[in-house]
């Protein structure tokens, strides 16, 4: 499963469990990671979102060509 484009910059788990609707069930109140320790939900950067595009990308364009995605970071 790829992460979503706005998850957390820590712990990749989105603000809500959709982000469409801000009345849904909030995903993310206080998680630990063991880099970040106790965190809030902080907005991924700008380089974290173009990866995960690149990542998004690489699998449409394997499943068209009938590949396998090479490995991402």
């Amino acid at each position: 499963m790829l992460t979503s484009l706005d998850a957390c910059r820590h712990c990749r788990l989105t603000l809500r469990e959709d982000p469409r609707d801000p009345f849904t069930f909030p995903m993310h109140a206080q998680r630990y990671n063991a880099v970040a320790g106790w965190h809030a939900w902080t907005p991924p950067t700008q380089q974290q979102i173009l990866a995960r595009m690149r990542a998004r990308r690489e699998v449409e364009l394997a499943a068209r060509a009938g590949r396998r995605p090479r490995v991402l970071p």
